[in-house]
């Protein structure tokens, strides 16, 4: 889990920070819990997002930013980051001929993968989602992390079918691009944004799936060569329409900028370039 181990605000966000600690003693939590919670959801890289608050552990719960509970949550994407990580880290090792250091690596991966099968793939569901330890329960909102994550991190296997089945039925695959979440919360990272790392993640990892898998992953090449183009469409009508390329873009949208969360969208902007470049 994202745990930071301060409880101030944020130098970057400090008046915003303040406010909405003093906003969360409306709903009873300290101001240090909510600061505490306000630094682990940034630490995540996806600040902000639905995933992190109350309204991602229940149907009835709020998407207000003082609820926000960062630390309680198993995220998909970390333990998937990791777990590509311990592979090509075992990788390494064993081409430079530390078998010890590989095979430790290797166990560790091993661990890491039969815990992600085991605490965070949902058979109802149809594919992995975030674990709320707040609740015990799985997130009850999907988010472009339970579908891009495993399958960059190659973390499909059997269940393959099941997830791009669960991913073409999300609601997440839009005219631009694959979106963040499903629900609009005003946050950056929700809907309509849609962020170039995540449609890298989610592409490349669909190809890999295509290579490997073949016929056992059928049309997965495919919808790969869809978001591809989906997305590259939405940059160049972007550039063409305002002369910039964006730090988001909407997913409904096409050739529109994203936008939310706590500062004025950016333009410039290094992934979007480097991902349409790619």
């Amino acid at each position: 889990v994202f745990s930071s181990s301060g409880r101030t605000p944020r130098p970057e966000s400090y008046s915003e920070d303040v406010a909405t600690a003093e906003h969360g003693k409306k709903l009873g939590r300290e101001p240090s819990e909510v600061l505490h919670e306000l630094r682990s959801g940034a630490e995540t890289g996806w600040d902000f997002s639905t995933r992190w608050l109350q309204r991602a552990a229940s149907d009835a719960g709020s998407s207000d930013l003082a609820t926000i509970n960062a630390s309680q949550v198993v995220p998909v994407d970390l333990n998937c980051i990791l777990l590509r990580l311990e592979k090509r880290l075992a990788a390494f090792a064993r081409h430079l001929g530390d078998k010890d250091r590989a095979a430790a690596l290797e166990a560790a991966a091993e661990r890491r993968s039969a815990a992600v099968d085991r605490l965070l793939w949902s058979d109802d569901l149809g594919s992995y989602r975030d674990l709320r330890l707040d609740t015990g329960k799985a997130a009850v909102l999907p988010s472009l992390s339970d579908f891009a994550a495993p399958l960059w991190a190659g973390l499909t296997g059997r269940r393959v079918e099941a997830l791009l089945a669960s991913l073409r039925g999300s609601g997440l695959l839009q005219a631009g691009g694959a979106a963040t979440t499903t629900l609009n919360s005003g946050e950056q990272w929700d809907a309509p944004n849609a962020w170039a790392p995540l449609q890298l993640m989610l592409i490349e990892g669909l190809e890999t799936l295509s290579k490997t898998m073949g016929s056992e992953a059928p049309g997965s090449a495919e919808l790969a060569e869809e978001l591809a183009s989906r997305w590259l469409r939405n940059c160049y009508e972007a550039w063409h329409k305002h002369g910039a390329m964006f730090e988001k873009y909407d997913a409904f949208h096409p050739g529109e900028g994203g936008g939310g969360g706590e500062y004025h969208p950016q333009t410039g902007f290094g992934w979007s370039n480097g991902v349409a470049l790619v």
